[in-house]
């Protein structure tokens, strides 16, 4: 860009002023909206009431972790909750004193969750 040069921005009025739409403003529009169906299928979610899933679809944020990346320790200090949107998770025990490898507690898919005050 030029110096001087205008960005070719839409703009969007709100009583707050002018807003500048992101670049990727569909897209998250979008994002939020499967974000929303996805919500609603989750069991823990079920009895949430209706107008309560916007403010828990903005609430959150997508991650994504590299196959075999450890998210939370056993006994570590939390303050995140996990849902399990795509994919699968492990959840190990502690290595047991004589033993090699963690104890699989369990496989956790789509819709599952863990984390603090899972």
């Amino acid at each position: 860009q030029a110096p001087g040069e205008k960005k070719n921005q839409r703009r969007e009025k709100t009583k707050d002023g002018d807003k500048q739409q992101a670049p990727g403003e569909k897209k998250a529009k979008g994002d939020f909206e499967q974000t929303m169906e996805f919500l609603s299928k989750v069991p823990l979610f079920k009895r949430l009431p209706k107008d309560q899933h916007p403010k828990l679809a903005a609430a959150g944020a997508e991650t994504h972790f590299k196959p075999g990346a450890v998210i939370v320790k056993q006994g570590d200090l939390g303050s995140e909750f996990f849902i399990i949107r795509s994919g699968q998770a492990k959840a190990e025990g502690a290595v047991a004193i004589g033993e090699e490898q963690p104890k699989k507690v369990a496989t956790l898919k789509e819709g599952d969750y863990f984390g603090e005050n899972a």
